[in-house]
């Protein structure tokens, strides 16, 4: 819960979001998140975070993951089409999808790779 707040905290301070597997953006997004653990609460919400997991969250928030982008695609249809028929009841809370395992062991970093006319 704590990233999805930093990440409205980010997009405020930086009028963007996260670059996808951007290390910078990810290290500013972590001190946004620590910030937000510590401050403005009577006590911290967690003694450590997880600085990997909240970082690779920040580098793949606006990244384009193909299989997750259907499945939430799925539910979302499936969401309106139960609100329309007012048969089923539909999800009225938040909903995590957590799928971090289906992300690359290698990963691309588009600030390294070279274009084949640079390469000529």
């Amino acid at each position: 819960h704590l990233s999805f707040q930093g990440l409205s905290l980010f997009q405020n301070q930086y009028n963007a979001l996260s670059q996808p597997w951007n290390d910078d953006d990810a290290y500013k997004f972590y001190e946004i998140v620590e910030k937000l653990n510590r401050e403005n609460r009577e006590q911290v919400l967690t003694d450590q975070l997880n600085k990997h997991w909240i970082r690779l969250f920040a580098k793949t928030c606006t990244g384009d993951l193909c299989p997750i982008q259907s499945v939430m695609g799925g539910i979302a249809t499936q969401e309106a089409i139960k609100a329309v028929t007012g048969k089923f009841m539909p999800i009225r809370q938040f909903l995590y999808f957590d799928a971090i395992e289906c992300l690359p062991e290698n990963v691309f970093h588009p600030s390294n790779e070279t274009t084949s006319e640079s390469n000529t």
